[in-house]
């Protein structure tokens, strides 16, 4: 990036009420064994935590989580879908998706509706105010990412991007490699 590689911005403001300690306050303290490549990672683990906790914020104005929103995006993208086929679109238990939506049919934004054929299948529907919703949110994130990524020049994207595919993909091999044991 542009700036000092070495610059890293330490005292960003993480002081809200129960906000705890920064999640950067770990990177202050530079171990002399720490290489260069596990410094490297701490930094992607550290940037994810704050973009969770940003996009959290982000989202949490229009009384949303991240997951109701991808949920949200899905139903627009796919009307009709059953609560079987979002559970299993977003990696998510079935009893998970059901309570999700709940709050979203409360909320407005959805529509549940059994299936014509077979009353045990209940389909999803974005309404009016959820597609509005929606909009309204793809705009913000949109302007979100743009604000993230500001100052950074193509170049320098097209590589961080083929960096962490490179990543990805070395971790995938790794994992395929010593796959999780859990079920």
């Amino acid at each position: 990036m542009s700036k000092n590689a070495e610059a890293w911005d330490d005292a960003l403001p993480f002081d809200g009420p129960g906000a705890g300690p920064s999640p950067l306050e770990e990177g202050k303290v530079k171990r002399e064994d720490d290489s260069p490549a596990f410094a490297a990672i701490r930094r992607i683990e550290l940037l994810g935590r704050l973009h969770h906790m940003a996009f959290r914020n982000l989202l949490r104005e229009n009384g949303m989580s991240p997951a109701q929103m991808g949920a949200l995006r899905d139903i627009i993208q796919d009307p009709g879908m059953s609560q079987r086929e979002l559970a299993d679109r977003l990696h998510i238990q079935r009893a998970t998706a059901t309570v999700m939506l709940q709050k979203m049919e409360k909320a407005g934004y959805i529509d549940r509706r059994p299936d014509r054929s077979d009353q045990r299948i209940s389909r999803i529907y974005p309404t009016d105010q959820g597609k509005m919703l929606a909009e309204e949110n793809r705009k913000n994130v949109a302007a979100y990412f743009d604000r993230i990524l500001s100052g950074v020049e193509p170049e320098e994207f097209r590589t961080m991007m083929h960096g962490l595919e490179v990543f990805r993909d070395n971790l995938r091999e790794i994992l395929d490699e010593n796959p999780d044991p859990r079920p």
